[in-house]
């Protein structure tokens, strides 16, 4: 029977519509039909063998011609059309999707570092490694900048016999990632990032800046390791340089004539980035400048006879040897004698007016146990005095005109220069130590202070300025002093006064 037929004596019955698909029922045999030809489905054995049967032509030619099928069919286009534009969209969301999703990864690799002391140089360089993280053979990475920007395109790779068709960063461990994040940075910075990249590529080089913060980070690595000398570390720390780290020792001696010092130094230390930073036993000391500085001139201090590293002081430099044996404790450990602890003093000074016009200075220091009046006492005192306090004196006695002693004198003051001497020169030594000047010297310096009367006339204001004891040739030469401004003015017997 053709499928007409089945049309024609009312065989087909439409059972319900449902998720763009038509359920029908035709001369007893079920049909499910959709636009979608793989959806399409009948249950009588024709069908199982050919994809069509005589129960779906009837089917199909009732949606076509029957005006009931025709508006089921209608029907099932519209959604079809609704559901193929949803398809679009979903898919291309779909496919967005897929393109940012991290592809799983079978192998999961890591990175390992050794770092080792580049004979003739004496950097500390490191070599990079690659190996899978389940095993423990590594190879060794040749050209880190080569790696890094595969890593950073996803380039493919050869890891020992393996080949990976596109390396990622995501294929490596955490701490794998930390380092290779901080090494792309490197190389993403528009600097000369060959400096970190020794030896065509092949070792890794940290600078003093980044020493620290890149051994840091190699350390969190799952093999890491630093060979020094016959030694290997696993595990490295980074500490500021004090004396309190006992690699450095002095050890001094009073002889008849002169001071001995003998250095001590641990063995085995090396110095990296100019002596800035310090290694021993598994840790780097970071130093400062001034301790670097002091230690690079100890180091090259020569050994004698006997292979001791031996520094020797005259007696007459004990003051300047003591005040330095604080720096010396910035190093290490310091044993002295009782004659090197520094004693501070209290100094005065006294000032005269000489009858022709020079000016004395007398200056005594003052210790707990003894009082200092020249050279001599200085010289020969039991113990180490403050050498600093002791320039700071005779410098500022140099820079007045006198000499760098107890007793000295300088010329006598000009007019013009005798008040910065009383506002600036007196005040400096007063800030040192308890200073007296004598009445002669006072009388250089006399202060004014005229009465000032003020009254109106009229619209006009009249001041009146009264010198007391001085005779009217002195009032007119100190008129002219105030009308130019200035702060004194010089007598016709050449004494000077000054107005407050």
């Amino acid at each position: 029977m053709e499928g007409v037929e089945l049309y024609e004596i009312g065989q087909i019955e439409i059972i319900k519509e449902q998720d763009h698909r038509i359920y029908a029922r035709v001369a007893e045999e079920e049909i499910r039909y959709s636009l979608d030809d793989d959806l399409i489905f009948c249950a009588c054995d024709f069908f199982k063998k050919r994809g069509y049967c005589v129960h779906l032509a009837a089917l199909e030619y009732y949606l076509k011609n029957d005006q009931l099928g025709q508006e089921i069919l209608l029907n099932l286009e519209a959604n079809q059309e609704e559901k193929e534009t949803v398809e679009t969209q979903v898919t291309f969301g779909g496919e967005f999707l897929k393109s940012i999703q991290v592809p799983r990864q079978s192998n999961i690799y890591r990175i390992s570092a050794q770092g080792q002391v580049e004979a003739g140089t004496n950097r500390i360089i490191w070599t990079l490694r690659i190996g899978l993280s389940q095993q423990d053979k590594f190879y060794v990475i040749r050209d880190i900048p080569l790696f890094l920007k595969v890593i950073e395109f996803s380039k493919p790779y050869m890891i020992g016999k393996h080949y990976e068709p596109a390396l990622r960063l995501e294929q490596f461990d955490k701490a794998s990632q930390d380092v290779l994040n901080f090494l792309l940075g490197l190389i993403e910075e528009k600097i000369d990032y060959h400096i970190f990249f020794q030896n065509q590529g092949r070792h890794l080089y940290f600078p003093k800046t980044f020493f620290e913060q890149g051994a840091s980070l190699l350390m969190g690595l799952d093999a890491f390791q630093f060979d020094h000398q016959l030694s290997s570390y696993h595990h490295l720390l980074f500490q500021d340089f004090d004396g309190q780290a006992s690699l450095f020792s002095f050890r001094i001696e009073e002889k008849s004539n002169y001071f001995e010092m003998e250095i001590f130094e641990q063995t085995g230390l090396n110095f990296f980035y100019r002596g800035q930073v310090l290694f021993s036993k598994g840790n780097f000391f970071l130093m400062t400048k001034k301790q670097a500085s002091l230690l690079d001139a100890l180091r090259k201090v020569p050994l004698d006879n006997g292979g001791r590293k031996i520094l020797q002081f005259d007696t007459h430099d004990r003051d300047l040897l003591a005040s330095t044996l604080s720096q010396f404790k910035c190093l290490g450990k310091v044993e002295a004698p009782d004659s090197l602890q520094i004693q501070s003093f209290r100094p005065s000074f006294y000032m005269d007016r000489e009858e022709d016009g020079s000016i004395r200075l007398d200056m005594q220091f003052q210790y707990e146990t003894c009082l200092v009046t020249n050279h001599n006492e200085l010289e020969n005192l039991p113990f180490a005095s403050d050498i600093q306090l002791e320039k700071q004196i005779f410098q500022l006695a140099l820079s007045a005109g006198f000499e760098a002693d107890f007793h000295s004198w300088r010329q006598s003051l000009k007019a013009e220069a005798v008040h910065a001497f009383f506002q600036e020169v007196l005040p400096a030594f007063a800030a040192l130590g308890e200073l007296k000047i004598s009445e002669s010297m006072q009388d250089l310096y006399q202060i004014q202070k005229p009465q000032v009367q003020i009254s109106s006339k009229g619209s006009l204001l009249e001041i009146q300025f009264d010198f007391q004891d001085i005779n009217q040739e002195e009032i007119n030469r100190a008129m002219k002093a105030l009308v130019a401004k200035q702060d004194y003015y010089i007598s016709s017997s050449d004494q000077v006064y000054y107005f407050r």
